[in-house]
């Protein structure tokens, strides 16, 4: 085997800010930048050969901007992990970024280990997004009164419960003592059920419904 370091990619067309981020991500002894860009497009045009794990993208950029971005990456390698970087944590923004399936989102006034708990929890396979955002997500809907009824099975209910408390696909299925299969299968349909995207959604979904 080669190395276990965590092989990430970072497009930004900020220098300062792109600097920074790879000497920040250069502490850790288990992550590597190993590409950078300042541009989507070039990062696109050179994805299918790269050997990476995860991209950090900024939003706001010239041409492609990092949203347009992830949704071309996605349909280039869909099982890319991708994180979004962004000073705007303003609804639209973060639901655009939600609707073009990314696996998290953070601001760029993150500190080292914020982005270092992110960067496991998605490579891991729970979906993160930073406090502030969820807090936008949650605050959006709680004027909004639903009669909305889904009937959820009881193993659903169990199932929305421990996603709810930032639990993996693998952590669900060893506590349940069933197969992560079975556990996307679960997770699957309860993301059709609730027309959610992600395990945000999901968390927003519950809050609203008052399933937690």
């Amino acid at each position: 085997m080669g190395s276990s370091k965590i092989k990430l990619a970072l497009i930004d067309d900020h220098h300062l800010f792109r600097q920074g981020m790879e000497a920040m991500l250069g502490n850790e002894p288990n992550l590597e930048v190993v590409v950078a860009y300042d541009n989507a497009n070039d990062f696109l045009k050179e994805l299918r050969n790269l050997d990476i794990d995860l991209i950090l993208m900024d939003i706001d950029m010239p041409e492609v901007n990092g949203i347009e971005a992830a949704e071309k990456a996605l349909k280039i390698r869909p099982n890319l992990k991708i994180i979004m970087l962004s000073m705007h944590h303003n609804f639209s923004t973060i639901k655009e970024a939600m609707e073009a399936n990314v696996n998290g989102y953070l601001l760029k006034t993150s500190d080292q280990q914020e982005v270092k708990e992110a960067i496991v929890s998605v490579l891991n396979g729970t979906d993160y997004f930073a406090s502030e955002v969820k807090d936008v997500l949650i605050g959006s809907f709680k004027s909004k009164g639903s009669n909305y009824v889904v009937e959820l099975t009881p193993r659903e209910k169990e199932i929305l419960a421990l996603v709810c408390q930032e639990m993996s696909t693998q952590e669900i299925a060893d506590l349940l003592f069933i197969s992560v299969h079975t556990v996307e299968t679960h997770r699957r349909s309860l993301l059709s059920k609730t027309g959610c995207k992600n395990s945000v959604g999901l968390v927003r979904f519950a809050m609203e419904h008052h399933l937690l």
